[in-house]
C-alpha cells in the first residue's frame, strides 16, 4: 500500500532510459533464480518507509504531549510493525504485478521496480517473503498486545486486511479509484491511532483529527504514483483516481492537497499545540523550495524520477516539523524565533 518504486525516465522515442535490456520471451523458460537478500530489500523498498515511520513518530509525539510516559521498547515495537506492514504491502504489490503480468519483459521497467521480472525469480518466493513480514509484524504485535490489550490487535487485523486487499483478489483496491483514500486512512490514520492507544491505553478520538495531515500526505504519495503511471495503468486496465480525473485535474488535486496539508498542520498546531507554533515559520520556509518544485511538476512518466522523491521528502519535512512542534508544546519550553 506504500509508494511504489522509482522507475527510469524515457527518451524522445518513448523508450525507457537507464534500464537494462528487457529479458527476451525465451527467458521465461529459464530456471527461476533464488531470491537473494538484496532482492528482498529491493522488494521491501526502504525508500517508501517514511510513509510508515512518520505517522508513528507523530503518534509518539501526541502521546508525550498528552502527558503520557512512552516506553521505548513499546515504541520501537510499534514502529517495527509499521515498517513490516509497509514492506509487506510493497512486496505483495510486486508479486501480484508479476503474476498478472502488469510488469513483464515488454514493459522495460527499472529492475528495482520489477525485481521478480528482471531477476527471473519465482514469484512464490516473494509471496512467502511478504507473508513472513506479516507474521513478524504479528509477533511484535503479541508483545504490544501483552502491554496494551486486544484493541491494537483488532486495529492491526484491519490494517493487515487492507494490505492484502490492496493487491490481491480479482479486483484489488489498487485497480480502483480508492488507493489514495485507503492508503491514507490505513497508514496515516489507523496506524498512528493504534500506536497512540498502545502507548497510552487511551482511545482519544482527537488523534484522528490530528492525523488528518498525515492521511492527506500519504494519500498524496499514491496520487503522485498513479498520476505518473496513467499510461501504464490504463494498459493494465486499472481504473485509478488519476485515470478517472485525467492528468490535468489529477495534477490540480495534487497541488491542492500539498498546500492544504501544510495549512492544516499550521491550523492544528495553532489550535491544539500552541506552544509549538514557533516552529511553523521554519516549516514553511523549509518547505518553500520543495513546494515550488512540486508545483511545477506535471507528474508525467518522464518526471517520475523527480516526482516520487519530492512527495516522499515533503512527507518527511512536514511530518518532522509537525512532530517537533508537538514536542515543543509538550515540553513547555518558550522558544523565540530569530
Amino acid at each position: 500500500m506504500g509508494a511504489t518504486r522509482e522507475t527510469h525516465g524515457f527518451d524522445e522515442s518513448g523508450a525507457r532510459t537507464g534500464a537494462p535490456s528487457p529479458r527476451t520471451r525465451g527467458a521465461r523458460t529459464q530456471a527461476p533464480q533464488r531470491l537473494t537478500p538484496l532482492m528482498a530489500v529491493q522488494l521491501a523498498a526502504p525508500h517508501t518507509w517514511p510513509a510508515a515511520i512518520m505517522p508513528i513518530m507523530l503518534a509518539i509525539a501526541f502521546a508525550i504531549a498528552g502527558g503520557h510516559t512512552v516506553a521505548t521498547p513499546l515504541a520501537l515495537a510499534v514502529l517495527g510493525i509499521g515498517v513490516l506492514l509497509q514492506s509487506a504491502a510493497n512486496t505483495l504489490n510486486d508479486y501480484y504485478d508479476c503474476v498478472k503480468e502488469t510488469d513483464d519483459e515488454d514493459a522495460c521497467v527499472d529492475p528495482t521496480d520489477a525485481v521478480l521480472v528482471y531477476n527471473n525469480v519465482d514469484p512464490r518466493a516473494a509471496l512467502r517473503l511478504a507473508m513472513g513480514m506479516v507474521v513478524a509484524a504479528f509477533v511484535l504485535g503479541a508483545y504490544v498486545i501483552f502491554h496494551a490489550g486486544l484493541i491494537p490487535l483488532g486495529l492491526g487485523v484491519v490494517g493487515a486486511a487492507f494490505v492484502v486487499a490492496y493487491s490481491a483478489g480479482r479486483t484489488p483496491l489498487s485497480y480502483l479509484p480508492l488507493g489514495e483514500v485507503v492508503s491514507g486512512v490505513v497508514m496515516g490514520g489507523i496506524m498512528p491511532f493504534a500506536a497512540y492507544q498502545a502507548l497510552t491505553l487511551d482511545l482519544n478520538g482527537a488523534v484522528w483529527l490530528w492525523c488528518l495531515p498525515s492521511m492527506l500526505l500519504i494519500g498524496l504519495i499514491m496520487l503522485v504514483n498513479n498520476t505518473s503511471d496513467i499510461e501504464r495503468d490504463t494498459r493494465a486496465q486499472r481504473s485509478t483516481l488519476a485515470i478517472l480525473l485525467g492528468r490535468s485535474r489529477a495534477v490540480l488535486l495534487y497541488r491542492l492537497v500539498t498546500v492544504g496539508s501544510l495549512a492544516l498542520v499550521c491550523a492544528i498546531v495553532a489550535a491544539w499545540f500552541p506552544g509549538g507554533t514557533v516552529m511553523l515559520p521554519f516549516m514553511v520556509l523549509a518547505a518553500i523550495p520543495l513546494l515550488q518544485a512540486m508545483m511545477r511538476n506535471p507528474l508525467t512518466a518522464e518526471r517520475r524520477l523527480q516526482s516520487m522523491p519530492q512527495v516522499l521528502n515533503v512527507n518527511i519535512l512536514i511530518g518532522a516539523f509537525y512532530a517537533v512542534a508537538v514536542l515543543i508544546h509538550a515540553s513547555g519550553l518558550t522558544v523565540t524565533a530569530l
